[in-house]
C-alpha cells in the first residue's frame, strides 16, 4: 500500500527540503543535450534484423539509467538509435545490447575484463559528454550473441531487457485480498490492469485482466518495457496500485523465474451496516397468478460505538396492513465482544444467550418460555481451523452433534448426528460477495451468521431424526457496487419427503436489504 501524506506532514517535508529559505525560487531546469547510439551490423542474417537497442548509462555523480530501450533506424549496415535526451555532463555507457522485433537478443557490447572483451578494440565502459543543445553520437563495438553465450561471457549479470527472453511476453503472478470490517476476503474476483512504460514514464502498453480468486493468477504481459504498474480496478470501492516496478523485478520475479513473486493488490474499508431487511412470501393472487406478499421485517439498531445494540423482529398484519413487533433482542458487550443477548416477547423475558470465549467457545441458551430448559452449545476447531465440531446439550438430557467443514470462511458441508445416528448431511456453494450477517458482530446459536459469502446452492439430504416439508435449495442475488446484496430470491422445494421422495412443488421467498448510509 502507498504512503499518503496529510497536509501537515507534506508541509514538514517541504520545509525540510527548502529549509534554507521558504522564499527561495526553484532552481531552473538544467540544460540538456541529445545523444544517439550507433553500431554496424556484423552479420548478414536477414531473419535477425536489429530493431531496438537497450542501454544503460551512469553519470559522473552516480545517477543510473538502466534498460533504456530505443528504436533503431537503418542506413546500409549502420543502425542508429533515436536520440536520448540527458542533462549536460559526463556519462559512461555501461550496458549495450541489441534486439530484434521479437525482443530476441542479437548483439552485445562486451565489458572490459570479460571473456569477450579481447575481441573488440574498445570494450565498455565508454565515456561520453552531453553538451547543451547539441546531438552527439556514441558508437560501441558489438559482437553477435549465439545460443551458447551467457551474459557472464560479456561481463553482464544478465542481458537486461535483451537477455530477458526471446519472447514478446513475460508471465507474472498476482493476487487480490480485501479486508472488510476486519474480515479478510481472499476468494474474490476482480479486474486488474497492467501497464508498461518507457524510460520517460510514457505509457507504451496496457491490458486489463479478469482476476479469479483465490489462487494466484498468472498474467502474460508485454516484455521489454522499462517499468510497469499493476492496478486493482474498483473492487467494492477499493483501489490499489503498485507502481515503478522495474523490468528486472518483473523478470526475476516472474511466474517461472528464479525468484517467483506474487504481486498482491489489497485494501480495506469499514463495513456497511445492515439497517433492516424485509421478506416477501410467494402467494396466489385473486386471478390465479403469483404475487409476493409482505411477510417479516427485521431491524438493527447500533450504539454510539457502532456495535449492534438491538434487533427488532416484526411480522406483517394483513388486517392492519402494518408490520407489528413480535419480539426484540438486546445485545450486551464486555469490551468489544458480545457477552449476552436477551430476547423479549410481548415485553416479557423470553430467553437469554450467554457467550463465553476460550479454547472451546460456549453459548448457553436459557429458554424461560420452556420451563427454564437450558441449551448449551460448545464449539471447537481442529488444528487446521477448517473443521468445527459443535455439541448441543439440553438440560433434560437430550443432545446432538453438529459438524461442518470450512473453506474461505464459508461452511461448505455439514452433518448432524444424534446418539450416533446421522440425521442429515449437506453441501453448499457460495458467491464471492459480502454476507452482511457475518458483520453483525455475533455468532448466532445455529451458525447462520458464520459464512463470509452468500449461499447460492444448498444440497441437504435428510436421513433420520425428522423430515421437513420446506427446504431451501438455491438463492439468487442482486448486489450494490460495494458487494452487498440488495435483493435475494430463495427457492424452496416443498411436498412430502420420505427417504428422498421428489418434491411436488417449489416456493419462493424474496428478501430486500437496506443499509445505513
Amino acid at each position: 500500500m502507498k504512503q499518503v501524506f496529510g497536509p501537515s506532514s507534506f508541509l514538514c517535508a517541504l520545509l525540510l527540503l527548502f529549509s534554507s529559505s521558504c522564499q527561495q525560487e526553484e532552481n531552473p531546469a538544467p540544460p540538456k543535450g541529445d545523444v544517439t547510439f550507433a553500431f554496424t551490423q556484423t552479420t548478414s542474417d536477414d531473419k535477425a534484423t536489429p530493431a531496438f537497442v537497450v542501454l544503460g548509462v551512469t553519470s559522473i555523480n552516480g545517477n543510473i539509467l538502466e534498460n533504456v530501450k530505443l528504436p533503431l533506424s537503418r542506413f546500409a549496415q549502420l543502425f542508429t538509435s533515436e536520440p536520448l535526451r540527458l542533462p549536460t555532463g559526463t556519462y559512461q555507457l555501461v550496458q549495450f545490447t541489441v534486439l530484434d522485433k521479437a525482443n530476441t537478443i542479437l548483439y552485445a557490447a562486451p565489458i572490459k575484463g570479460s571473456d569477450r572483451a579481447s575481441h573488440v578494440a574498445a570494450p565498455l565502459h565508454i565515456e561520453f559528454v552531453i553538451n547543451q543543445n547539441t546531438t552527439g553520437q556514441v558508437v560501441p563495438q558489438v559482437l553477435a550473441v549465439t545460443p551458447d553465450d551467457t551474459p557472464a561471457d560479456f561481463g553482464y549479470t544478465n542481458f537486461g531487457v535483451a537477455g530477458q527472453g526471446s519472447t514478446a511476453e513475460v508471465l507474472i503472478k498476482t493476487n487480490v485480498k480485501i479486508e472488510i470490517g476486519g474480515i479478510l476476503y481472499e476468494d474474490v474476483d476482480a479486474q486488474i490492469r497492467v501497464s508498461g512504460y518507457d524510460v520517460y514514464n510514457d505509457l507504451q502498453w496496457t491490458k486489463d485482466f479478469d482476476f479469479t480468486g483465490p489462487a494466484d493468477n498468472v498474467l502474460a504481459v508485454r516484455n521489454g518495457l522499462h517499468h510497469y504498474s499493476i492496478q486493482l480496478l474498483d473492487k467494492w470501492g477499493i483501489h490499489d496500485m503498485q507502481t515503478e516496478i522495474s523490468l528486472e523485478t518483473i523478470w526475476e520475479g516472474r511466474a517461472d523465474g528464479p525468484l517467483p513473486t506474487t504481486f498482491v493488490l489489497a485494501g480495506s474499508k469499514n463495513v456497511k451496516k445492515l439497517s433492516y431487511y424485509v421478506t416477501y412470501r410467494e402467494g396466489n393472487s385473486t386471478d390465479g397468478g403469483t404475487v409476493y406478499k409482505h411477510d417479516t421485517k427485521v431491524l438493527y439498531v447500533y450504539n454510539a460505538s457502532g456495535q449492534l445494540a438491538y434487533i427488532r423482529y416484526e411480522s406483517f398484519n394483513a388486517q392492519t396492513s402494518r408490520f407489528e413487533e413480535t419480539r426484540y433482542d438486546v445485545v450486551t458487550y464486555v469490551g468489544t465482544v458480545v457477552s449476552k443477548i436477551t430476547t423479549y416477547v410481548d415485553g416479557k423475558l423470553h430467553s437469554e444467550s450467554l457467550y463465553e470465549y476460550g479454547i472451546e467457545n460456549k453459548i448457553s441458551l436459557t429458554m424461560y418460555y420452556n420451563n427454564g430448559l437450558v441449551w448449551t452449545q460448545t464449539s471447537s476447531a481442529n488444528q487446521g481451523n477448517n473443521h468445527l465440531t459443535v455439541n448441543y446439550n439440553l438440560s433434560d438430557g437430550n443432545s446432538f452433534t453438529y459438524e461442518f467443514d470450512i473453506l474461505h470462511k464459508n461452511i461448505i458441508s455439514d452433518a448432524t448426528s444424534k446418539y450416533g445416528q446421522q440425521c442429515n448431511q449437506g453441501n453448499y456453494q457460495y458467491d464471492k460477495n459480502i454476507n452482511p450477517f457475518r458483520h453483525l458482530g455475533f455468532m448466532d446459536f445455529n451458525f447462520q451468521n458464520w459464512s463470509a459469502g452468500n449461499k447460492v446452492t444448498e444440497d441437504v439430504h435428510y436421513l433420520a431424526c425428522g423430515f421437513p416439508t420446506l427446504i431451501p435449495v438455491s438463492h439468487s442475488y442482486t448486489y450494490d457496487r460495494d458487494g452487498y446484496p440488495l435483493k435475494k430470491i430463495t427457492t424452496y422445494k416443498t411436498g412430502s419427503y420420505d427417504g428422498g421422495t421428489t418434491p411436488v412443488a417449489t416456493r419462493h421467498l424474496e428478501t430486500d436489504f437496506f443499509y445505513q448510509e
